[in-house]
Formats: C-alpha cells, sequence, structure tokens
C-alpha cells in the first residue's frame, strides 16, 4: 500500500484555517465586558453592537446598594445593582440598548429598582473624574439629578473632560461655583473608591457587571437575559 502525501499547500491553509476560527472564537466570548486589564490603548467607540451570552448560573450574594443613587421604589420586589464605567464602551451599550426597556417594563412599574455603582477602570483617563462628578451632581439635586448627570455621560462619552464635566453642570441648572469645587477638591473620591472596593470584593472583574437580586450577570447583554432573571425572581 502506498501512503499518499499531502501537499505542503493544503496544510498551511488548514492549520492557517484552525488559527482563524479559533481566534474568532475567544474575541466573540469577551467583547461583551470591558475588563480591568487595557487590551488597547486607543479611544474606543461610544456606540458598539455587543454579542449575546448565555446568563451565569450564579449562587446569590448578599450586595450592598451602599448609599448609591437609585432610581424606582425602594421597597420594590427586585434590586438590580450595576457596577460601571462612564468610559466603558459596553457600559454605553447597555445604557443606549437594554436599560431604557428595563426601565419602561420593570422601573416605573415598581417591580424594579435600579442602583449605580461606580467602577472606574484604571486605564480609563476620565471615568474616575465622571463618577466623582456625578456625586457632585447629586449633592445638589439628589437622585433626580445623578440620574440626569449620569445620562449626560453616556450620551457625550467622546466629549470627556473637566471643562466639559463643569459645562454640563452649568447647562443642568447645577450652582457652578459650588460643583467646580466639589469637583476640583475630590470631595467623592472615597465614595467611589469604596463602590470599586465592593465591586472587586463581589467578583467584578470588568463592566458593565450586574446583581440582580444577588444573582450576578455579567456584559452588555440584552433585554432577554434581564428579564429570564427578574421575571424569575418576581415569581419567588
Amino acid at each position: 500500500m502506498t501512503n499518499k502525501k499531502t501537499p505542503a499547500g493544503m496544510t498551511l491553509s488548514i492549520l492557517t484555517m484552525a488559527v482563524t476560527i479559533l481566534a474568532i472564537g475567544i474575541t466573540s466570548s469577551v467583547s461583551q465586558i470591558h475588563t480591568t486589564t487595557p487590551t488597547q490603548p486607543t479611544k474606543e467607540p461610544t456606540t458598539i453592537t455587543a454579542p449575546a451570552i448565555t446568563p451565569e448560573k450564579s449562587i446569590p450574594i448578599d450586595i450592598s446598594i451602599d448609599d448609591d443613587a437609585m432610581q424606582g421604589e425602594k421597597d420594590a420586589k427586585v434590586t438590580i445593582v450595576e457596577f460601571s464605567d462612564y468610559e466603558c464602551p459596553y457600559c454605553a451599550v447597555f445604557y443606549q440598548n437594554t436599560f431604557p426597556q428595563i426601565k419602561k417594563e420593570y422601573i416605573d412599574t415598581g417591580k424594579a429598582n435600579f442602583v449605580y455603582r461606580d467602577f472606574p477602570l484604571s486605564f480609563h483617563a476620565n471615568s474616575k473624574t465622571a463618577s466623582m462628578a456625578t456625586e457632585c451632581a447629586r449633592e445638589q439635586g439628589g437622585d433626580t439629578m445623578y440620574f440626569k448627570y449620569h445620562d449626560q455621560l453616556y450620551e457625550n462619552q467622546d466629549l470627556f473632560g473637566i471643562d466639559n464635566f463643569k459645562k454640563w453642570a452649568k447647562d443642568l441648572g447645577l450652582k457652578t461655583a459650588q460643583f467646580d469645587k466639589c469637583l476640583d477638591d475630590k470631595k467623592y473620591e472615597k465614595e467611589v473608591d469604596k463602590d470599586a472596593a465592593d465591586g472587586e470584593s463581589y467578583g467584578v472583574s470588568g463592566t458593565p457587571a450586574f446583581f440582580i437580586n444577588g444573582r450576578k450577570l455579567t456584559g452588555a447583554q440584552p433585554i432577554s437575559a434581564f428579564k429570564t432573571i427578574i421575571d424569575e425572581e418576581l415569581k419567588k
């Protein structure tokens, strides 16, 4: 019997195809979350599409909401806690695509409340300052003003900088002298740091990360992933 040899060119093509398929698989599995380790030093886009992944099967853990800003009824049956970064592009995807549906179906109807906690990633130059700015806004206008400023940030990710942070406060009708001093003095830096430390203690390593009645959900998930967990919790 004579063994037929595979042409060298064909072997190389097969190996190249295998490497390409593996790379695609790895990229798609992590692309819906921004981790604490930077993958690219370049500026990210503010609007991207993240793939859906299967919700994690995790044991609920006790999650503190600290004294952070909340939307919705305090005594709602379901509490959604987000650990997020204002410069994270995947956090913007959640804000733009998924959060409006959650707000309409669950928050505005009193079924759930939503708490935002800061998790600024170290390689985002303006994220921590943005987090402090929201707290300075909250100082003057409570949770309502906090989320107005929060929305302003996610809708203008490509315009971040101290001058615009102060401009947006003025645009929202805040007392500019008080806001500017609050931001310049880094009055709420410890508050932001505490959020990040709490997130790490809960196993958060990238953004966005969510806990729905303590059940973890990671990444810019579609509304269906949230509905699965929220509806299960509402039935309890």
